[in-house]
C-alpha cells in the first residue's frame, strides 16, 4: 500500500491496512501541496492573512502536478504487474 510519509496519511493507511497486513510504502511524491509562508495555518487563518489565496512561495500547480506524475511513473516502473 502506498502512502504519503506524513503522519496523518500514514495513520490512515495503517487503519486501512489492519486486516490486509501488507507492506506500507511511503513516497514523498504524494505529500500535500507545500504552502510555505501559509504552512501550518488553518483555512480560516490563511484566508484572513491572504484573502486573494495567493500564498507567498507556495508550490505552484505545475510543480505539484510534476511531482505527482513522477510518483505515478515510479509506481508504474517499480510495481508493474503487482497489486499495490
Amino acid at each position: 500500500m502506498i502512502t504519503s510519509p506524513l503522519k496523518r496519511a500514514k495513520e490512515t493507511a495503517e487503519v486501512i491496512n489492519k486486516d490486509l497486513d501488507i507492506p506500507l510504502i511511503k513516497m514523498d511524491e504524494f505529500v500535500e501541496r507545500f504552502f510555505y509562508d501559509a504552512e501550518g495555518m488553518t483555512v480560516e487563518e490563511r484566508l484572513k492573512a491572504f484573502p486573494t489565496r495567493k500564498y507567498p512561495n507556495q508550490e505552484d500547480r505545475d510543480s505539484l502536478n510534476k511531482r505527482i506524475m513522477i510518483g505515478i511513473e515510479k509506481i508504474n516502473q517499480e510495481y508493474r504487474g503487482k497489486k499495490i
